[in-house]
């Protein structure tokens, strides 16, 4: 049985960039035959408006024709005559007759017009030619001439038709057109956009394990794998740096507790012991005592020598660990080198604590050391002690002050360790 679980979600059906750009320039034909049709239309008005003043020329002329004799006669009656025949079955405003000298012979005019009809006449007026001149006749010129004056109304209302009819077509053409640009944009943008988000939200969270999603658009979906790709490339990448910067941290570490602690016995070394008590004189500036022990532990000497160096080793050890629990936790325990240790009290509440610190420290070395079942040893040291600021001003003063003193008390007790055995 198979695990659809497992599966891949199943993407939707791709296609290429290929083919959204082609539906973006299929809207863009469309754009372009709509402002053809515009222009076709446009020209074909120009083309009426031309035809129309042609018509009132030859209208003019007919007018003209028909009145000539009339005129010639002098008889204004029988030239209204006619023209009120022309009138009522021509769609036009008024005829009028002039003279050469612009003085009216005849006009006849259809009753006045209401102030909507004044005002669509004059803006049919002013985009068609509504009004034509001609000769009486060509061989008299000294007749006059016939004016021809139409109705601009069923202009008008063509027009007003026209207009509505391209506003319609070119709104519903606007809305087919946004909803094909929108719908090719959302198949354009959305993926980059959900790669955009990803890809800031993996810069912000260093996040290399995200992966960005498929898209419809076969080069986006191909530039999404690409991009996982990358980014597992980036994740691997990133996780062996982080192991070798854990790796190389670990080893400063390490580096950095063996530059500053004994490998011996894990206690603080010379250099450690030297940056803190001076750290410490800079901070108390004589605000409170301090002291330094210096401790040496008797016989190590003799210990390599009769047992070898691993016993004598295991000695150094042993004193380390009795030195550390014999002390408070605040105290810090070095061993300077071979079988030399020093201690920094601080604070020291009182002088008199120092010789009851030290009788502490040796009760704690009593206790017997066993080696193996034949051999055990009994640990022994000398200490002496320094004050700050009493006797020096600075760690190497203090050292040497209670190392003076440790010799001192060495001497007075003149001992060493003794051998038990088993």
């Amino acid at each position: 049985m198979i695990d659809n679980a497992n599966q891949p979600p199943r993407q939707a059906p791709q296609q290429s960039l290929a083919q959204t750009l082609r539906q973006g320039l299929r809207a863009a034909a469309f754009w372009a035959a709509l402002c053809v049709g515009l222009m076709g239309a446009l020209a074909s008005f120009w083309v009426l408006r031309a035809q129309t003043a042609r018509n009132l020329d030859l209208l003019a002329r007919t007018v003209a024709y028909s009145v000539e004799v009339a005129v010639t006669f002098d008889d204004p009656e029988a030239a209204r005559e006619a023209m009120r025949a022309v009138l009522a079955r021509e769609q036009l405003i008024a005829i009028r007759i002039e003279s050469p000298d612009s003085h009216a012979f005849a006009e006849v005019r259809q009753t006045n017009p209401g102030r909507w009809a004044a005002q669509v006449q004059a803006g049919a007026a002013a985009l068609l030619p509504l009004e034509a001149r001609a000769p009486l006749s060509r061989l008299r010129p000294d007749l006059g001439h016939v004016t021809v004056q139409a109705d601009g109304s069923p202009f008008a209302l063509l027009l007003a038709a026209y207009l509505g009819t391209a506003l319609a077509v070119m709104a519903i053409t606007a809305g087919l057109v946004l909803v094909l640009s929108r719908r090719v944009e959302r198949q354009l943008t959305e993926p980059l956009e959900a790669m955009r988000r990803l890809t800031r939200s993996i810069r912000a969270d260093r996040a290399f394990d995200r992966r960005a999603p498929g898209a419809a658009i076969e080069e986006l979906n191909a530039l999404s794998e690409d991009f996982n790709a990358l980014l597992g490339m980036v994740q691997a990448h990133e996780a062996a740096l982080l192991h070798q910067h854990e790796l190389l941290a670990k080893h400063n570490l390490e580096l950095r507790h063996e530059a500053f602690h004994d490998t011996l016995t894990g206690l603080a070394n010379r250099a450690q012991f030297s940056q803190v008590a001076a750290a410490a004189l800079e901070r108390v500036q004589g605000q409170h005592e301090l002291a330094v022990l210096f401790v040496d532990a008797d016989g190590l000497k003799r210990v390599n020598d009769l047992h070898g160096h691993a016993t004598g080793d295991r000695l150094l050890q042993e004193v380390a660990t009795r030195l550390r629990e014999a002390l408070r936790d605040s105290d810090l325990v070095a061993r300077l080198g071979g079988d030399e240790y020093a201690v920094l009290l601080e604070p020291l509440l009182q002088r008199e604590h120092l010789p009851l610190l030290v009788g502490k420290i040796q009760r704690a070395m009593q206790a017997p050391l066993r080696i193996d079942a034949q051999l055990s040893l009994q640990p022994s040291v000398s200490v002496g002690w320094s004050i700050y600021p009493l006797d020096g001003q600075d760690v190497e003063a203090l050292l040497a002050h209670a190392d003076q003193a440790m010799y001192a008390d060495k001497r007075a007790r003149r001992a060493s360790p003794r051998e038990i055995h088993a």
